[in-house]
């Protein structure tokens, strides 16, 4: 399965394509739900995620070791804590993890200010509130 592309609904919009592993990592984070529609290329029509075998442990079942390959957990839109901390730290100045993280109001209004070193020193402390958090925690709140 792991060349596969894969699709999810997240609230009311589809998420995709990723792969198996990002797909499973996500399953167990909690961000794709048993009842979330999933469709992957081949499959005549969408279908709860509980419908896809091994996506889900069966009650009582212990949880299967994930697959080969994972990827660290990310975002609905694919951005990682890791990331977003190192656009903080160097490039803060600028709203450069405003832009990366898609807030593009704060990354502009940084980016008007930057010659003032607030947006830095504000940047350098977001970075380091980024690498203080768990991937869990950071998934959660940028979902």
């Amino acid at each position: 399965m792991s060349d596969d592309q894969w699709w999810y609904v997240l609230d009311g919009r589809e998420v995709g394509p990723i792969p198996w592993g990002q797909l499973y990592e996500r399953a167990v984070q909690g961000l794709v739900r048993p009842e979330d529609p999933i469709w992957r290329t081949g499959m005549a029509h969408w279908a709860p995620a509980r419908a896809i075998p091994g996506l889900f442990p069966s009650p009582g079942a212990s949880r299967l070791p994930p697959p080969i390959g994972t990827f660290p957990p990310t975002t609905a839109s694919g951005k990682t804590r890791v990331s977003a901390a190192l656009f903080a730290l160097l490039l803060g100045s600028f709203g450069a993890h405003k832009f990366y993280m898609g807030d593009t109001g704060l990354g502009i209004l940084y980016l008007v200010f930057f010659w003032t070193a607030i947006p830095g020193i504000i940047g350098l402390i977001e970075g380091i509130i980024y690498l203080a958090m768990s991937d869990q925690e950071f998934v959660r709140k940028y979902r």
